[in-house]
């Protein structure tokens, strides 16, 4: 690799990291592209000591990225190494089966029914127009957009509407914005709206989703609720990896749509 020029890093809702830029030739699998990349010298808080990763690989658009550097989805996509100018995710809930990323094609093996595709709205993150959620057929929020984000665990949306949500729901708060419910309970469906005329996609989240199950020596269980409260500069949702374990998700960055 080479030295290119320093920069500062910084995420606005996964910590920050400070460091230079280098280049290198990326390989995955068949694929390889040569791209600018950071290294990190200083990590300040608390998400990277915690986390279970050496790095991170973002899959945002070009406008959001650091000093201009081309993310790599798009530097593989520029370089010839994709059929096509997508990735799309396969996750599930059985530790005994693998999930799945897919680069510059989509599994039909892992999908059932037809692909819904909505627009995306804001060339940032995957923002799609967020129409409705509702609860039991009461409107959980006043939000109009949300984001599509892998980099997500959970369902994230305003703490004050997550707030009413976890009583709807019968959720106990255990930590600032973060809820837990009893394994045995029942929670209620989620039902989300998002696009808007012809591309509108309206699908379930089961309350069966929304109860993550977190066991020590398997027999000792306590659920989280899979829906947290987090105020961000701008008011939305983030769709993570609750909603996309329920749904094959495909990201189209030709076509500006997922």
């Amino acid at each position: 690799g080479s030295l290119r020029r320093a920069a500062s890093i910084n995420a606005e809702y996964m910590g920050s990291m400070k460091g230079f830029v280098v280049h290198d030739v990326l390989t995955m699998g068949p694929l390889k592209t040569g791209l600018d990349f950071a290294c990190a010298t200083n990590e300040p808080g608390r998400t990277f000591q915690a986390a279970k990763f050496d790095g991170i690989l973002g899959l945002g658009w070009p406008t959001i990225s650091v000093d201009g550097i081309v993310p790599v989805m798009q530097q593989l996509n520029n370089a010839g190494e994709l059929d096509q100018p997508v990735f799309a995710f396969y996750l599930n809930n059985n530790d005994n089966t693998p999930g799945e990323l897919s680069i510059g094609g989509v599994d039909t093996d892992k999908m059932k029914g037809e692909v819904s595709y909505v627009p995306v709205v804001s060339d940032t993150y995957w923002t799609v127009n967020l129409g409705s959620m509702t609860v039991n057929g009461q409107s959980i929020t006043t939000v109009h957009n949300a984001i599509v984000d892998s980099g997500t665990s959970l369902i994230v949306g305003p703490k004050r509407e997550v707030k009413n949500l976890a009583k709807l729901a019968g959720a106990t708060e255990v930590a600032a914005g973060q809820y837990s419910v009893d394994c045995s309970q029942t929670l209620p469906d989620m039902q989300v709206s998002i696009g808007s005329g012809s591309n509108k996609f309206d699908f379930t989240i089961t309350g069966e989703a929304l109860k993550i199950k977190i066991c020590v020596a398997v027999v000792i269980c306590q659920c989280l609720f899979g829906v947290a409260g987090m105020d961000l500069p701008e008011p939305l949702w983030i769709l993570g990896d609750v909603m996309m374990r329920e749904y094959y998700t495909i990201f189209d960055f030709g076509s500006n749509r997922v």
